[in-house]
């Protein structure tokens, strides 16, 4: 998802199946305060990758909007998603038109603006350096899907909580302290929650915060959909307080799973390499 917000940047530098809505998952109560205290954090990470969505493929049609600072911009994309694999998206200006193509491996990240004949190839650094968060394939991939990720390689997820109708899963123990009373301490680790559907155990909120450098990254999911492929959110909102504030909506309008794609990706001669 975060590659959405770095587009807008790089422009400037330049110039379906059966569906059933589910209820909002506010609806959902956590009835049992005392046994959802009792769950382990083992048992409900299981309950979460058990109930992500499986396929090999998926390809979308979606809108996007961003905003950057004062920048704000909206487009849409056809996805083309291969697990584990590669991440491939067509942005589309007025009338339909491809103004751009991004290719996303485990390795590198490509850009070609077939606006202004230029192209971009690079690493995740880039991305890191620009938006100031952590990112790898592995992470983009969840994110859009509304799966489980690690942060970091070293959190351990070791802490569930109970708030009003979610269940959290989260990197911090705080031995029954209530999370709203909490004091931010310059010298905590970072933190990651999940805020679970008690129903569905998919994952409605996704918060990392790092009071070190006072910056933080929010996912929050909604519209979720029964699909061939398991239920998935077509609608999240991801929110980035760092030296930038960013905020990017991404809203599927159709899914399809498990068709293999090519995903072509040829510079034309002629292109100017972007710096």
């Amino acid at each position: 998802m975060f590659i959405f917000a770095l587009l807008p940047l790089i422009f400037l530098s330049a110039c379906s199946p059966t569906r059933k809505v589910i209820k909002n998952p506010e609806q959902h109560k956590v009835t049992d305060s005392v046994a959802a205290n009792q769950l382990k954090s083992d048992d409900l990470l299981s309950l979460i990758i058990k109930n992500q969505p499986q396929a090999d493929w998926i390809t979308a049609k979606a809108s996007v909007n961003t905003n950057i600072g004062d920048n704000e911009e909206g487009f849409n994309i056809n996805m083309r998603l291969r697990k584990d694999s590669a991440l491939w998206v067509s942005i589309n200006a007025l009338l339909g038109i491809e103004a751009a193509r991004v290719l996303i491996t485990k390795d590198s990240i490509k850009f070609m603006d077939k606006i202004h004949n230029k192209y971009k190839v690079d690493d995740y650094e880039f991305i890191r350096e620009v938006l100031n968060v952590k990112l790898d394939f592995n992470t983009l991939q969840s994110v859009l899907l509304g799966n489980f990720f690690n942060y970091r390689n070293e959190f351990k997820f070791s802490s569930v909580y109970v708030e009003d109708t979610f269940f959290i899963l989260s990197t911090l123990t705080k031995h029954k302290l209530k999370r709203a009373l909490e004091d931010k301490d310059p010298n905590k680790p970072v933190i990651q929650d999940f805020y679970i559907d008690p129903v569905t155990y998919r994952i409605i909120t996704m918060k990392i915060e790092d009071n070190r450098i006072e910056k933080s990254i929010t996912t929050n999911y909604e519209q979720f959909i029964t699909t061939e492929a398991g239920l998935i959110p077509f609608k999240n909102k991801t929110e980035i307080a760092a030296d930038k504030k960013i905020s990017v909506i991404i809203e599927y309008s159709k899914m399809n799973f498990n068709e293999p794609q090519s995903m072509p990706f040829n510079i034309p001669a002629g292109y100017e390499k972007m710096e």
